[in-house]
């Protein structure tokens, strides 16, 4: 080692006091200094001998001893370390630190709470959705569609060995230690009609060309294969001219609908350019939604894929659970092969129910916001009135049952209008001022229609717990 790199400065040094042999940092001498420092009281030829250096060198050094005992005082403790830099609010900072659990209380006060970021919604252009939608409901005119000839698809990707981050533990428990996971993955089309009546057949796209686990198994869904077990625009277009067109005619058909259909697709790269998409006779085509409006508007990526993995990883676990019988669940998981999966993924999609559906196509349908309190639909407002015709009906024949005169249905109809004619008469009968010699004469009182129709009301209800009208049929 040269004399230069045995005398070279660095940051900080370790040097020992002489009175209380402390171990101290110190800035801006060597090692070397502080090792003939300590050695006080050796000559200098042993100094030199030992540390291969000059005389002169080690005269240098002590002539500077008295100056490097005057810095020991200035020099940091290790087991005292201090910030060298003060907060500009050391107060807040202070009774911040000092206090346990100050975050959660604050986060508590003021319902602020941990998620995870998910999606690209904030990467969406909002102002291309309501154009989008406009030309849609257009173009569904034009070509005279219904919701039943409208489709959407949408791929996903599926780790089919993977299970559940999340489990219930006892409050005991510190820790829920789990397995690593698992890397397989294949690629999941799915899609609908805007109606939820048509579910196509799930598509997966794996890497074996033939897995042997198909031999002798009739496949419930559609299988293909890529090197990396994506989508690609050969297997897309293969896809839409041998399975989607014959499947959208097929229930067309039986629906006794016009064969043509539209079908949305958002602008991944595996999708082929919109003229390759076209039936044969051109009834059948595809529409391309404009870029960054999928998280928005595109039925499949609002719910349904979602509950789809969600179904899946349910069946996953039954059929780990079913399958164990005691043995180890790193063992069964490793035995899952593309077949459990198919078994598994077409019992998921099986679960999607129509419900499910139509919600996911509301917020590409939906042309017009309303307000909170014209949400009724015209089919529940039709039903209502036609509940208001059996009702008069009922109402009539409980009248003619319990009056001698004959009621028409035009009479009820008239006081529900609150028609009243020069004939009707609704003055107190005199009789009934004659009951008692101290009665006061009552005034004469009018009965409104609205107060005659709801006591008919309750006599209808009350008839109806009764089972009077089956009695008089």
């Amino acid at each position: 080692m040269s004399l230069s790199e045995k005398v070279k400065k660095i940051e900080c040094n370790l040097i020992v006091n002489d009175n209380d042999d402390k171990e101290v940092w110190y800035y801006g001498y060597s090692m070397l200094d502080s090792q003939i420092i300590k050695k006080s009281g050796v000559s200098v030829t042993t100094l030199s001998k030992k540390f291969g250096i000059a005389k002169s060198t080690v005269c240098a050094i002590n002539s500077r001893k008295l100056k490097l005992k005057s810095q020991i005082g200035k020099m940091f403790v290790i087991n005292k370390r201090q910030t060298m830099k003060k907060g500009e609010l050391p107060r807040t900072e202070e009774r911040l630190y000092k206090c346990d659990g100050w975050l959660r209380n604050f986060k508590k006060r003021f319902g602020i709470r941990l998620l995870k970021i998910v999606g690209e919604k904030l990467s969406s252009q909002i102002e291309l959705v309501k154009p989008f939608k406009k030309m849609l409901l257009e173009k569904m005119e034009k070509e005279e569609l219904t919701k039943d000839q409208l489709y959407n698809v949408d791929e996903t990707g599926l780790f089919y060995k993977n299970l559940p981050e999340k489990t219930y533990v006892l409050s005991s428990e510190k820790n829920a230690p789990g397995i690593k996971s698992y890397k397989q993955r294949i690629t999941v089309l799915l899609g609908t009609n805007a109606t939820g009546s048509h579910k196509l057949k799930p598509l997966i796209i794996g890497k074996a060309a033939n897995p042997r686990c198909f031999k002798n198994f009739q496949l419930p869904l559609e299988y293909n294969h890529s090197k990396n077990a994506w989508m690609t625009t050969d297997i897309f277009k293969k896809w839409f001219h041998h399975s989607f067109v014959p499947q959208v005619k097929k229930f067309l058909a039986s629906k006794n609908i016009a064969q043509k259909a539209i079908l949305l697709l958002d602008n991944a790269p595996s999708h082929p350019p919109a003229e390759q998409l076209i039936s044969e006779d051109g009834k059948i085509f595809v529409l391309y939604m404009p870029p960054n409006v999928t998280p928005l508007i595109q039925p499949m990526d609002q719910n349904v894929i979602r509950i789809t993995k969600l179904n899946y990883r349910a069946c996953l676990l039954s059929s780990i659970l079913s399958t164990t019988n005691n043995s180890d669940i790193i063992t069964a998981i490793k035995n899952i092969n593309l077949k459990e999966v198919v078994i598994n993924l077409t019992a998921a999609w099986n679960k999607i129910d129509k419900e499910m559906i139509l919600k996911c196509w509301k917020n590409i349908l939906k042309e017009d916001e309303f307000d909170d309190e014209d949400e009724i639909p015209l089919s529940i407002l039709m039903r209502d009135d036609l509940d208001i015709n059996v009702r008069t009906k009922e109402l009539a024949l409980l009248l003619n049952t319990a009056d001698t005169n004959e009621y028409s249905l035009e009479d009820i109809q008239r006081w529900n209008r609150d028609e009243i004619t020069d004939n009707e008469n609704y003055s107190v009968s005199s009789e009934d001022t004659n009951l008692t010699e101290n009665v006061i004469e009552t005034v004469e009182a009018k009965i409104s229609d609205y107060e005659a129709l709801e006591a008919l009301n309750k006599t209808i209800q009350w008839a109806a717990d009764n089972d009077i009208f089956e009695q008089v049929q």
